[in-house]
């Protein structure tokens, strides 16, 4: 049996680049930020990168992309942004 594929991510700039490197060490397809030139975009041009890549963003400001979620489903706007909420120790 094939296992699926893992998600696309993307790193909000919080996150190292040094961990998008170390991600595609182990086979997954990651960018982050400083990488691609959004470094100090806003979050809403962060969430649109995201969403025609299909990518899922990894950050620690879930409760903004929420918003942006929320915007949105209400626009009818197809997206393929997953979070992932990673906590600060």
């Amino acid at each position: 049996m094939r296992l699926p594929e893992p998600p696309r991510l993307h790193l909000n700039e919080h996150l190292s680049p040094r961990l998008a490197t170390e991600l595609r060490k182990y086979g997954f397809d990651a960018t982050c930020s400083q990488e691609i030139g959004l470094l100090s975009e806003t979050d809403r041009e962060q969430f649109a990168h995201t969403a025609s890549q299909t990518r899922a963003i990894v950050t620690f400001n879930v409760s903004d992309f929420m918003l942006l979620h929320e915007e949105y489903l209400a626009a009818d706007k197809e997206h393929w942004v997953l979070f992932f909420q990673l906590r600060k120790q």
